[in-house]
């Protein structure tokens, strides 16, 4: 009789554990039923989002649509979206301390922080320094560029730009001012970077880079040349010791490169700029070269004559584009 008590007991425990089993296998399944219908209906909510947002952004629905959300729109609807760059020294990064300071850079982060999910965007860089229209043209740079598919081209006429040229030829030695000084590797002035205002800039006048930076430009180029062997600046000082003007240049090969010149709006009497442009066409001739370049900006009339005046005379005229691709 006790066996037969045990084998029931036996049973009764096994039956337990069998139906307890199955009861909670239902209910596992239950819940996993449960999980996967809200994933889904989670998946099919975010699908209509996704959806909703792709039909409020087609350009079809939005003829005046900004930029940044047909490129929103692409980068919804297309596996890549590239974006093209094709300009001259400011695409290229001359100036910048490195890529992500250059305007392409600056550009680029300012539309992955304006719009989180661009993941399929890409940056194609086709800066050229000293690029024109004629390079554009007859460089098959605009080949390079349409290589990329790119999803949208632009251009804007940032600049037309004069070159001058000042041979520096025979015994020269203009009397250099006392008041104004030569600096190779210059540690930071903040007088230098407070007297410069360049009114005529193609940094500017692009409103798309005017956007993102463009009147910084030129301030970073300033900061970018400190403490640099290749940089040289020449300082104006007034009778008080305050910085008066600068002339930033550099040197290539057989040519004195200006690259950046500013006198203090609060001088009242001229010659500074004389000045300055004679120290550095002394410095010049002391090292050997054979002549003085520099470039300005067609409606910068001022400039245009200052050089004249120095006996620079104009050996080119081209256009620089911003090509836009967005």
């Amino acid at each position: 009789m006790r066996k037969y008590g045990l084998t029931i007991i036996a049973v009764i425990c096994l039956a337990v554990l069998v139906f307890g089993h199955l009861h909670w296998k239902n209910i596992s399944q239950a819940a996993g039923v449960e999980a996967r219908e809200a994933a889904a209906k989670v998946k099919e909510e975010e699908k209509e989002e996704r959806e909703a947002l792709i039909q409020s952004l087609k350009p079809e629905n939005n003829k005046q649509q900004p930029l940044i959300d047909y490129l929103h729109y692409k980068s919804l609807t297309q596996e890549r979206v590239i974006v093209s760059l094709l300009g001259s020294n400011g695409t290229s990064g001359t100036g910048a301390s490195n890529s992500s300071n250059s305007w392409v850079g600056r550009l680029e982060k300012s539309l992955r922080t304006d719009r989180d999910d661009l993941e399929t965007l890409r940056f194609i860089n086709h800066g050229h320094e000293g690029y024109s229209t004629e390079d554009l043209l007859k460089g098959k740079k605009i080949e390079a560029v349409i290589k990329d598919n790119p999803n949208l081209i632009s251009a804007f006429l940032a600049d037309v730009n004069i070159q001058f040229v000042k041979m520096i030829e025979g015994p020269h030695a203009h009397e250099v001012q006392k008041n104004i000084t030569v600096h190779q590797s210059l540690e930071r002035n903040d007088q230098v970077i407070e007297i410069a205002d360049f009114q005529f800039s193609k940094f500017t006048e692009d409103p798309e880079l005017a956007k993102r930076g463009g009147d910084q430009v030129y301030r970073n180029w300033l900061i970018n040349s400190f403490n640099k062997s290749e940089k040289f600046y020449a300082l104006s000082k007034d009778e008080n010791g305050e910085l008066n003007g600068f002339l930033l240049h550099s040197f290539l090969g057989n040519s004195c490169v200006i690259e950046l010149i500013a006198v203090s709006q609060n001088v009242t009497k001229g010659g500074i700029g004389t000045s300055l442009f004679k120290a550095v066409e002394n410095e010049a001739h002391q090292r050997g070269c054979g002549e003085i370049r520099v470039g300005t900006q067609v409606r910068n009339m001022g400039a245009i004559n200052f050089y004249h005046k120095l006996g620079c005379r104009q050996v080119g005229c081209h256009q620089v584009h911003h090509l836009w691709n967005l």
